[in-house]
């Protein structure tokens, strides 16, 4: 008799349960649609037009019932609906280190019940990596050094490693006559001198502490609670170095968008060649040299990545374009195909040799740059003008020799050459015309 009673009451406790769970779901349904996350990949983001950011609700919603969409910042979005994710792609690459807010109304596509909702994500800061070469008249033991520094809407520039608010950034590598860089991720590619004064390709994936050209690293603690700031170790130091010779013309290393691919422009003793590596495992044995259908290996002027992918379009010494497939023979294609792929990269930079820069002709900029909102240029040598007056260096013997952008255009970058020929990066952001800071440097990331 007490098992049966002991039977009946747990039967009951269940179905109270039971009801109490089906009550709650059908009360979350009427309530409307609850948003339960909000993704994106920041890095694409504020690097790359029609870049999507996906809010999530925990119910399908109608898609021929979406409130009118207010966003914080203002930006230029489409909207769409796939089952229960909301889908905002942006025109233009979103502002850096800004906390966007998304306020609409969504409806129910099993209920038809609709519910106000609000929704904040924040990008993260850009990196910049910069060329800081050593002072010509420092002895021959100085060695030139990359820096990292990470940058902000607010203003703030950040140590890349924890985020704390710093003017001097963090040494990435350092090494004899660096003649070019580029940074994919947690990777760096190096173009340098060695012990022989021959010229090496350097692939270093970002360690714990200061790389050097010799492939050391300073050790950082194992007990985690004891690191500090500047020994925060996140990978492990790693280092190869590719035997091949860099060319001597510029746009020799880049990293695709998408992280997956280095490209490498080299000189194979008659012209120039292009060799793609798996980011996934930077090794000699695992290079793709760049063919034509026919089986050819293409001569190459210049080259870029396609935004956004990891396929690149190249010119040949006969002037001819082709597009590289990320698995595949190259394809010959025309200029106005190129202009196409390339989209916002100003493809006059990329494809004819750039004048030289008074402040160092190893590191030529442009003297003037299109951007979303009009062109940015150099008038005078010594002031930076976008329709208005943007920035004047503070000594009237400083010229400035060469201008870039952000990849969202969000800052601009002026390279400001003194008297004694030694060069200083400042970074300005373009709406207000503020400067942010100021590093020695020839050259940056954002500059290719």
């Amino acid at each position: 008799m007490r098992d049966r009673t002991f039977q009946i009451t747990s039967g009951a406790v269940v179905l109270v349960l039971l009801f109490t769970v089906i009550a709650l779901a059908l009360v979350s349904l009427q309530s409307g649609p609850k948003l339960r996350e909000i993704t994106l990949n920041s890095n694409l983001a504020t690097a790359l037009p029609q870049q999507r950011v996906a809010l999530a609700f925990n119910q399908s919603i109608n898609a021929d019932n979406l409130g009118e969409i207010k966003l914080t910042p203002a930006a230029d979005i489409t909207a769409s609906v796939t089952e229960n994710k909301l889908i905002l792609t942006f025109a233009r690459p979103l502002l850096a280190g800004v906390t966007y807010r998304a306020e609409t109304a969504v409806t129910s596509a099993t209920t038809g019940t609709s519910r106000a909702i609000t929704g904040e994500f924040t990008t993260d800061p850009l990196d910049l990596t910069v060329l800081k070469p050593r002072p010509a008249e420092t002895q021959t033991t100085a060695q030139d050094k990359i820096i990292a520094y990470r940058v902000a809407a607010s203003g703030s520039i950040t140590n890349p490693k924890n985020g704390n608010s710093t003017a001097s950034g963090i040494e990435l590598f350092e090494g004899a006559r660096i003649t070019d860089f580029a940074r994919g991720g947690d990777w760096l590619a190096v173009t340098k001198q060695n012990n022989a004064r021959a010229m090496d390709f350097l692939v270093q994936r970002i360690g714990s502490a200061t790389a050097r050209a010799d492939g050391a690293a300073a050790a950082a603690t194992d007990n985690p609670a004891g690191r500090t700031p500047e020994r925060a170790a996140h990978i492990p130091a790693e280092q190869t170095i590719i035997p091949q010779t860099p060319t001597q013309q510029r746009r020799a290393l880049a990293f695709s968008d998408d992280g997956a691919l280095l490209g490498i422009k080299f000189f194979n003793g008659v012209s120039d060649n292009l060799h793609l590596y798996p980011v996934s495992k930077i090794d000699p044995d695992t290079v793709r040299s760049v063919r034509n259908e026919a089986g050819n290996e293409l001569t190459v002027t210049s080259w870029a990545f396609i935004p956004g992918s990891s396929e690149a379009v190249l010119q040949t010494e006969s002037g001819s374009y082709y597009r590289v497939p990320l698995n595949g023979a190259a394809t010959q294609i025309s200029a106005e195909q190129v202009a196409q792929l390339l989209a916002k990269m100003n493809t006059a930079e990329i494809f004819t040799e750039q004048p030289e820069s008074v402040a160092d002709v190893m590191f030529p900029l442009p003297t003037s740059k299109t951007v979303f909102d009009g062109v940015l240029s150099i008038r005078d040598n010594n002031l930076l003008y976008n329709g208005a007056s943007l920035y004047e260096p503070a000594a009237e013997s400083s010229k400035i020799t060469g201008v870039c952008v952000s990849a969202n255009e969000q800052f601009a970058l002026a390279r400001v050459t003194a008297a004694n020929s030694q060069s200083q990066l400042s970074v300005i952001e373009l709406a207000t015309g503020k400067t942010l800071f100021s590093a020695p440097g020839v050259t940056a990331d954002w500059c290719r």
